[in-house]
């Protein structure tokens, strides 16, 4: 009995060090997990934004506090995540602003206040934290373009002139026409078209549209009609309809309708034929703030959704999945109807064909 009293502190200890162990172990395997989903996550984000270290810093702290490490989420440091580049012959990471590769390191402490203490820590030994680090490379191409006020995407696809009513319940003589030619003054309401072949970009891909400046008015001349490429959260409307009580149902030329700001920038995928040749696929609502704050949006043809910004409240970035079949990317600005009289323009860049790779 005696021997037994003496020994058993030393089989807790044991126990509990051989728990340790195991846990620390793991927690180990799933910080590198995180830093890896983390490195890609940001090195997409630097490559497909005009301001690279902020949005790399976003997109790296939404996959923390999405993970788990040891029990719980993880808060990656600023300081941790790092824009640069990566020589794979000398195994060296510089920092540079310009780079194309982020530099993420988690750290999670294991005797954080509410989890269980590890039993080295009570024998001064170390372990009370884990630490992994990963490096990520992304390459893309850009392409620069200016999404029109005045663009009507319920004409995209429609051949020149075609003219349309925008569903105004209150004036038939209100009427958007798409104009004789693809660019230029003749083409009257006709939203911007990106030839997506021409790029490269295939249904399955993923693209990205960031860096939105400009403003625009959804009435030349109203006082407070001025808006960002978020449009006027204030004033939600649908095609046809103001302040629409949920999302409408109805379709012009076999394009969907939706419900957003007036003002946002929007965007509809389509193929090389006629929208009007079939009907139109079902409604998305993008009403609210949250519907607007997503992730990632996989539209389909003919349906019409929001870019906004091109980012989430956090920053992290937005990524929009191109449905197969899709040949061009038509781009324009919300509003209920008669864009005849909207005018300015928004600036964006388009990324398309990420490659992304762990190189460390």
């Amino acid at each position: 009995m005696i021997y037994i009293v003496i020994a058993m502190p030393i089989f807790i200890g044991f126990g509990g060090l051989a728990v340790d162990v195991g846990r620390l172990q793991m927690a180990k395997s799933q910080a590198q997990q995180v830093a890896d989903a983390a490195a890609r996550y940001a090195a997409l984000g630097a490559a497909n934004s005009s301001i690279p270290t902020t949005t790399a810093v976003a997109n790296a702290q939404s996959v923390g506090v999405a993970s788990n490490i040891d029990g719980s989420g993880v808060a990656i440091s600023a300081a941790d995540i790092i824009v640069g580049d990566y020589n794979s012959t000398t195994k060296v990471f510089t920092t540079n602003s310009a780079g194309n590769c982020v530099k993420v390191t988690v750290r999670q402490a294991l005797n954080r206040t509410g989890s269980a203490p590890l039993m080295m820590s009570i024998f001064g030994a170390g372990g009370a934290q884990v630490t992994a680090t990963a490096i990520a490379k992304c390459t893309s191409i850009t392409t620069t373009i200016s999404p029109p006020a005045s663009g009507n995407l319920w004409l995209s696809g429609m051949p020149s002139n075609t003219t349309t009513q925008n569903l105004r319940p209150d004036n038939s003589t209100v009427w958007d026409n798409s104009g004789t030619a693809a660019t230029g003054t003749a083409a009257a309401q006709r939203p911007l078209v990106i030839d997506l072949a021409a790029m490269g970009i295939q249904g399955g891909a993923t693209i990205n549209l960031e860096g939105i400046t400009g403003t625009a008015s959804w009435q030349s001349g109203s006082s407070g009609s001025n808006n960002t490429a978020d449009g006027d959260a204030g004033f939600i409307v649908g095609h046809g309809v103001v302040y629409p009580g949920s999302v409408p149902t109805t379709s012009d030329n076999g394009l969907s309708n939706t419900r957003a700001p007036i003002g946002a920038v929007m965007a509809v995928f389509q193929s090389n034929s006629a929208p009007d040749g079939s009907g139109a696929p079902s409604s998305l609502d993008f009403g609210t703030t949250s519907d607007r704050d997503y992730t990632s949006v996989s539209p389909q043809l003919k349906q019409v959704f929001f870019i906004g910004d091109g980012k989430r409240d956090n920053g992290e970035l937005q990524t929009i999945t191109v449905p197969t079949g899709a040949t061009k990317l038509y781009l324009g600005m919300m509003d209920a109807w008669q864009w005849n009289d909207n005018v300015g323009n928004f600036t964006t860049k388009l990324y398309g064909n990420n490659a992304v790779t762990l190189v460390k």
